[in-house]
């Protein structure tokens, strides 16, 4: 979590996520129960070698030297990582780094949907095994045929031991094979342009039968061109589901991988009367690993080669690299800030869109829009006027929305959050995306969700099925329970979305007053818990901050605001040509938020993050005055 919201509301979702896993734990007696018990958890790992993957992995740094070293926490939960690499290095016989040797993944099969795809190229070999129906024991690989299945195209081998569904255990014999092969015709893993990484992302092969005609929009991606029928799943056979839960009335995919089936059908409740539709759980709601997974899952199963997306700036960091791997093409319009007479606050609400120049955005190949509201970085809510507009041009072109509205709860100032889909007409052209983080204060539970009109859930259950497959159940019956409480509670001064944006809101005044305090001009945020500061005034009195000359301003001034030591302590004068020192200060640059062309426009604000209990705040007080003291008029 990024920090307490406030000691006066407390989110029902901790509390009950606690009480589960103590009722776990309390009734797992037996290792072999906990094992089972365990099994929903969804953790997996993965051990590599980091050299020769670094040159094609996109979940490692090598390509993106400006970006620095991986924060541990992408790769695992750091103390589980330690731990993978001590027991595991032991077996393999290897000296494991927690940082380089090691990716914590949901489950084994997004253990195996990252390897596949970070690895395998267009038209590359991989074979499997092949065997006669038998003993396992007595299954063996063939040394002559198995090595005639290498050839100069063959990327990896897929070794499943103990084998599912056979049973069968690879003796000593069976890798020394596969080890001789491999060693004849080494994997050929080379360096490549780190936008040519971006782009290298593969469709899987999956594709749809063809559909009714209706108002939906044109093809729902290169996932789902003509040819396999989305009733047979090509990547994952029935008998699997059968085996693992209970089918659904569509007789192919099991209620499991959309979502845990109470959780489904409370966000079927609870949306369903605020967008102003009867949502079927089955068909109209999937639970992902967090909003991130949600983003991901929609852009994989909806956006072909050469597609353009329209993103507006400033957007949330995913956005532009997820259109990228898909094959599409980002193209940008960007709020603007009305102008301000001096001395009067500005608000995220006087970042408008231009009318005309959104529409010239529009092209025959416009696939997707992407709209975000509230705003991340901004905190920007967008009104009905400017809501239908996006719709009545999405309808006009024929386009999608992908509809990111995971601070939906987090609206001050008496404004009302919009849903797009529920503007008429955009149903069904509209995913909604939410988060149990950013809803429960919850951050790192990674519980997120979309709601949408099945002719295009369906695709995007396709690629959920044959990535990741299933989330944690453990956090999805706590959110569950959550909504349903919240459901009881609606519109009440008990329920936990009337309190929490009050708290916030404080919080956000009292940010605001304190960074008017020493010249930061802050923009008012409508909503989410984040707003930004203009540095314009900074920026003519310390122009020459360290950093490269082609640097935008605010990075270089955010590096100097963090660092909690001045280069030559006691020595101000001598420190960094007369400048203050540095104090401690938390906030992120805002041209990070735009695109390459645009970063310069937007260098002179930075982002803040209100979500602090009283004493952090305090704190920030305290250091912003000392900062005035030192800066001088």
């Amino acid at each position: 979590m990024l920090g307490k919201c406030s000691t006066a509301v407390i989110s029902p979702a901790p509390i009950l996520f606690v009480c589960i896993c103590i009722f776990s734990f309390l009734s797992s007696f037996f290792i072999l129960v906990c094992v089972f018990m365990l099994l929903p958890c969804k953790s997996c790992f993965c051990l590599f070698s980091r050299k020769g993957i670094e040159s094609r992995s996109l979940l490692l740094p090598a390509h993106f030297p400006s970006l620095g070293s991986v924060p541990a926490v992408l790769q695992g939960y750091p103390p589980l990582t330690k731990i993978l690499v001590s027991f595991f290095g032991k077996l393999l016989g290897q000296e494991l780094d927690p940082l380089e040797n090691v990716l914590v993944t949901v489950g084994a099969y997004g253990a195996l949907f990252t390897a596949f795809q970070a690895l395998v190229d267009e038209g590359d070999e991989s074979p499997t095994q092949d065997g006669e129906l038998d003993s396992s024991s007595n299954w063996r690989l063939d040394p002559t045929e198995l090595a005639s299945k290498f050839t100069s195209r063959t990327k990896a081998l897929v070794l499943n031991t103990p084998n599912n569904p056979l049973g069968k255990v690879c003796c000593q014999l069976s890798p020394q094979h596969l080890s001789r092969s491999l060693s004849r015709h080494p994997p050929h893993i080379t360096a490549q342009d780190p936008s040519a990484e971006l782009l290298a992302w593969r469709a899987l092969p999956l594709s749809s039968a063809p559909e009714e005609k209706s108002a939906a929009p044109r093809g729902p991606g290169r996932h789902v061109q003509e040819g396999r029928s989305l009733a047979h799943p090509v990547l994952a056979p029935l008998s699997h589901h059968v085996q693992t839960t209970p089918c659904s009335k569509a007789g192919w995919i099991g209620i499991q991988p959309l979502g845990y089936p109470p959780l489904t059908k409370i966000l079927a409740s609870f949306f369903g009367k605020l967008l102003g539709q009867e949502l079927d759980p089955l068909e109209n709601v999937l639970v992902t690993v967090g909003a991130y997974g949600a983003l991901f899952t929609a852009f994989q199963a909806l956006v072909d080669e050469g597609d353009e997306v329209i993103i507006i700036e400033p957007f949330f960091d995913c956005y532009e690299p997820m259109t990228l791997m898909a094959g599409g093409r980002p193209v940008f319009v960007s709020l603007k800030p009305s102008p301000t007479q001096d001395g009067e606050l500005d608000s995220s609400s006087n970042w408008r869109l231009d009318p005309t120049e959104l529409a010239s955005k529009f092209t025959s190949r416009t696939k997707a829009l992407v709209l975000n509201t509230p705003n991340n970085p901004l905190g920007k809510v967008f009104s009905k006027a400017e809501l239908e507009l996006v719709a009545r041009l999405c309808q006009q072109h024929d386009v999608l929305c992908i509809a990111d509205e995971v601070y939906q709860w987090l609206v001050y100032d008496g404004l009302q959050h919009i849903s797009i889909a529920s503007l008429p007409g955009m149903w069904a052209r509209t995913l909604t995306i939410g988060s149990a983080g950013k809803t429960f204060s919850a951050t790192g539970w990674k519980v997120g969700w979309v709601l949408g009109p099945d002719h295009i859930m369906r695709h995007l259950r396709t690629v959920h099925q044959n990535s990741i497959f299933h989330c944690p159940t453990q956090s999805q019956v706590a959110v569950a329970k959550s909504f349903e409480r919240e459901q009881l509670h609606m519109g009440q001064p008990s329920s936990y979305f009337v309190q929490l944006p009050k708290a916030m809101q404080r919080n956000r005044d009292h940010m605001t007053h304190s960074l008017q305090s020493v010249g930061l001009k802050p923009v008012l945020s409508q909503g989410s818990y984040f707003l930004i500061a203009d540095i314009s005034d900074f920026k003519s009195k310390m122009p020459d901050l360290p950093g490269a000359a082609e640097e935008p301003y605010d990075r270089r001034f955010v590096k100097w605001m963090i660092k909690n030591k001045p280069r030559l302590p006691d020595h101000r004068a001598e420190w960094t040509h007369g400048l203050p020192p540095p104090q401690g200060l938390v906030a992120i640059p805002v041209s990070i938020f735009y695109s390459v062309p645009h970063q310069k426009d937007f260098d002179h604000y930075i982002r803040f993050c209100f979500v602090k209990d009283e004493a952090t705040l305090q704190a920030m007080d305290k250091k912003l005055q000392k900062w005035k003291a030192e800066l001088g008029p």
